[in-house]
């Protein structure tokens, strides 16, 4: 029925949405006048746009300084880094030898590259496929914090590189089950290209479409190279900064460097079905989901071979693409066939760009109709047994997995006949029926939940992409509250200290707990300082390179935890010495608590690999 209604609403609104729009029909100045204040608001210090059709290049361009020391203007030739818009072109590149009838998306991968050193222990049942790699489905972990980037000249390239990942190629869960971003897949997969061409990704990829659609000077380089590459930036202390422009040691996932120019002949290229290299099969094939809950339920929300349609569900039409993120440069590429519009961004500083994109998104399609969504009464029966507590299973990197699954834990109820998605801190959002099992936000377009029970008969939530287990109220909201109530246990060793150390003093309590509570307290700095020392590196993307080296943010992450480590079991001790001594009633209650509590904290850290972590 749902298909039926689009086929039929597309057929009575095809002449508006098919023309393809014009300048005059898009407010270019306005887009460009409200970016360049965006930029100042954000000290985005260089910018490049581009907005096409299929045929008529609408802006192409830049803001700002592509290099501010040398007073060199961003403009469309300017060569920014896209990140992991490098992936589509890797999928494109893929494709192209599975229309040559070269490889096929259902190869294993352990026949089509038998070298590759990957661990799947599905594999007699549910081997790992060339499309599992595409659409980081084959529950790879990503790339380890320590081979994302260096400061070194190096050249890494085929083997070589593909071997560098080797750690992270270990499938999680069944391949095909779940989908979790990995770039290591497409290390893989530029390998692949060599082996089946005997030419090296980046050569291959010039040959077969950089020269071909007219992109000259896009290229696969590692760091800046070219008098054209924009130099980098990131706003520290609110200030904005000229950075080292870090070597991406993965290669095929994220080199690219291309100009606005350029990068708008390639979305052409895309908004014509694939002309002149690719068939319209293949850019189908692009835009397809296939992770089997989406393939079950019908819905086309997700991420595709190199492309997906999920980043605006706010939008009145999906727009597909990818985003880029390659040490400060943040990128977004996103089009949509139907409508027959297409847009590059690309910023040399470190901002998101998430509101940049999502404007640029809103003005290219606000003349467009407003589509109408099939909404379905709520089936209030069957969706009773999937009420509850989840539990994200679907993390992206194993080191942080734990603290992903602590975190996204959301709920879903009931209340006066309508559904909520409770997230673990937040409101509550409502939520529509589109179909059996499909949901979606209140004033979203297109689906982007749907429920399903998985092989082991356990109820799942798909969100976005990401993949949800359901779990034991009892157990979802007790392990959430423990560790909360454990942290504030533990912190409060800084509130009671100073009076512990008075009383010791005073010759009215053990010096033992004295020295003992500053152990603690020592423990505790440490693991907060290994803390901020991770999250810095999140603000500060392009730091990742530190992880490569022994220095004081991989020392101070080392001993930090280390030192929590040691606290924690000393504290076990002094609680049993504390027992059979004479000490204050109140001291031995608070201290037997604090004990619990960072014992608790310590197993939770040491089964997941945090004490000690080292790089």
């Amino acid at each position: 029925m749902k298909k039926l209604f689009i086929l039929l609403f597309a057929l009575q609104t095809g002449q508006q949405i098919a023309a393809q729009p014009t300048a005059s029909e898009i407010d270019i100045k306005g887009i460009t006048d409200t970016i360049q204040l965006m930029m100042k608001e954000e000290k985005i210090t260089g910018l490049m746009l581009g907005i096409t059709t299929k045929d008529s290049v609408l802006f192409s361009g830049g803001f700002g300084y592509a290099d501010a020391e040398a007073g060199r203007k961003a403009d469309e030739v300017s060569m920014f880094r896209l990140g992991s818009i490098s992936k589509m072109f890797i999928s494109a590149a893929i494709l192209k030898l599975v229309q040559e009838g070269k490889l096929s998306l259902n190869d294993d991968l352990k026949k089509v590259a038998p070298d590759v050193p990957f661990q799947n222990k599905w594999e007699s049942t549910h081997p790992v496929k060339i499309r599992h790699l595409l659409e980081h489905t084959a529950g790879f972990d990503d790339i380890k914090l320590n081979r994302f980037y260096s400061l070194d000249t190096i050249e890494n390239a085929g083997k070589p590189m593909m071997l560098l990942y080797k750690g992270s190629m270990v499938s999680r869960w069944k391949p095909g089950e779940r989908h979790a971003y990995s770039n290591p897949g497409y290390t893989i997969l530029g390998y692949i290209i060599e082996k089946k061409t005997g030419t090296p990704f980046d050569a291959y990829i010039a040959r077969e479409f950089f020269h071909p659609l007219g992109m000259k000077n896009s290229n696969f380089n590692l760091r800046r190279k070219h008098p054209d590459d924009v130099a980098e930036y990131a706003v520290i202390s609110g200030e904005s900064v000229k950075i080292p422009s870090v070597t991406v040691l993965s290669g095929a996932p994220g080199a690219l460097w291309s100009s606005s120019s350029e990068m708008v002949k390639f979305i052409q290229f895309l908004l014509n079905n694939g002309n002149p290299v690719l068939g319209e099969s293949m850019i189908n094939q692009m835009e397809t989901v296939r992770t089997p809950i989406v393939n079950t339920k019908g819905i086309g929300f997700g991420y595709a071979l190199g492309n997906e349609n999920n980043n605006f569900p706010t939008a009145k039409y999906p727009m597909y693409g990818h985003n880029g993120l390659t040490g400060s440069c943040y990128s977004s590429l996103r089009y949509n066939r139907e409508l027959g519009i297409g847009f590059i961004i690309s910023s040399n500083s470190n901002y998101s760009g998430r509101k940049i994109e999502e404007f640029v998104v809103r003005k290219l399609q606000e003349n467009f109709p407003n589509p109408e969504v099939e909404t379905e009464p709520l089936a209030i029966e069957p969706l009773k047994p999937f009420l509850g507590f989840y539990v994200l299973r679907s993390p992206r990197h194993v080191i942080s997995s734990f603290a992903d699954e602590l975190q996204f834990a959301p709920r879903l109820f009931l209340k006066d006949s309508v559904l909520f998605f409770k997230p673990l801190m937040g409101d509550p959002l409502a939520l529509v029926q589109m179909g059996k099992g499909i949901f979606t936000f209140k004033n979203c377009n297109i689906p982007l939940i749907a429920f399903e029970k998985n092989d082991k008969g356990k109820n799942v939530m798909r969100l976005g992409g990401s993949y949800f287990v359901q779990q034991n109220f009892f157990i979802a909201a007790g392990y959430r509250l423990a560790v909360f109530a454990s942290i504030i246990v533990a912190i409060s060793i800084f509130l009671f200290l100073p009076a512990i150390i008075v009383r010791a003093i005073k010759g009215k309590l053990n010096p033992t707990a004295m020295w003992m509570s500053l152990i603690v307290a020592v423990g505790i700095i440490g693991l907060i300082s290994a803390i901020v020392s991770l999250l810095h590196t999140q603000t500060y993307t392009f730091k990742l390179y530190e992880f490569g080296t022994i220095n004081f943010r991989t020392l101070t992450i080392f001993l930090g935890t280390i030192l929590f480590g040691v606290s924690a079991i000393a504290s076990v001790v002094h609680r049993v010495n504390i027992l059979r001594k004479n000490y204050p009633v109140i001291y031995k209650w608070y201290y037997s608590s604090l004990s619990l509590c960072l014992l608790f904290l310590f197993f939770i850290l040491l089964i997941n690999g945090w004490i000690g972590l080292r790089f």
